[in-house]
């Protein structure tokens, strides 16, 4: 008798394995980008502008978009990151 069960990888759990991973790759960005939403968040003035510049040329719109509902983060770090997103996309906008 024939077995059912396959040694080889099915495609449909390949694919949840390797989204799952991405997730787990973003959620160690998110927690790495920690200490500067941080340091945004309580900054005010031309410190905020300069460290909120700052994320957005050197982080990646995945992980802001990630940090955006992070129930880890306060929430005025989630805003920042909000923001931060929002800034990331509205410039690429203006590049086309």
């Amino acid at each position: 008798m024939k077995s059912s069960g396959s040694r080889a990888m099915k495609p449909i759990t390949l694919s949840i394995l390797l989204m799952l991973c991405a997730c787990c790759v973003w959620g160690d960005e998110v927690l790495e980008l920690r200490p500067r939403l941080a340091e945004a968040a309580g900054a005010q003035g031309q410190a905020y502008v300069e460290l909120r510049d700052r994320l957005v040329s050197t982080v990646s719109t995945n992980a802001l978009f990630a940090a955006v509902d992070d129930t880890r983060l306060a929430w005025r770090e989630r805003l920042v990151a909000r923001i931060c997103y929002e800034k990331s996309l509205a410039s690429r906008r203006l590049k086309r």
